[in-house]
């Protein structure tokens, strides 16, 4: 199964505390438990892979082993705007 991808606010080697929502869906929704792993990403071009150290209802640890620097993608977009034939519905 591959790796779902979850946002935190700052990443940190070593052993972290996810926050309680994310902690809530692992757990309760996931029902992840102990020794399973998942990719922590903070929006800002890191990527760590964890695994679960802890896990309650309400509070989760996770062991970050490394810590990746994603490069960024090179594209352009193009947008694209259809004008209506109706002046009023502008």
């Amino acid at each position: 199964m591959a790796l779902q991808l979850y946002y935190v606010a700052t990443i940190n080697e070593g052993i972290q505390m996810l926050p309680a929502d994310l902690a809530h869906h692992l757990a309760n929704v996931l029902r992840m438990r102990a020794g399973d792993s998942l990719l922590l990403t903070n929006g800002m071009g890191q990527h760590a892979k964890a695994i679960i150290q802890e896990i309650s209802k309400k509070q989760t640890a996770v062991i970050i082993g490394s810590i990746e620097n994603a490069t960024p993608a090179n594209f352009e977009i193009n947008l694209a705007i259809a004008f209506t034939k109706n002046a009023t519905r502008m």
